[in-house]
């Protein structure tokens, strides 16, 4: 993931594409869709509603808290929902 939030100087072409860096993880036994910048009563909320255990419920908690101090995106998903 660091690899990719390194590069510098994008482009398609000669234009300038501005980047934002997302990780998508997906899993069958996921209802709905979370990411680490949503607020912490909506992924609160998901957790909730996949059961989430606490020790899991803590390591999502920390990759996001990762991911938004290191400007990347984390989403967790249905696996049938990705576009």
């Amino acid at each position: 993931m660091m690899l990719y939030k390194n590069l510098a100087n994008v482009k398609i072409g000669k234009i300038p594409v501005a980047l934002r860096v997302q990780i998508r993880l997906t899993s069958n036994q996921l209802k709905g869709s979370i990411n680490s910048d949503a607020k912490d009563t909506e992924i609160e909320k998901f957790f909730a509603d996949n059961n989430f255990a606490l020790k899991d419920k803590e390591f999502f908690k920390k990759l996001f808290q990762e991911a938004q101090a290191n400007k990347f995106t984390i989403i967790l998903e249905h696996g049938e929902t990705v576009k």
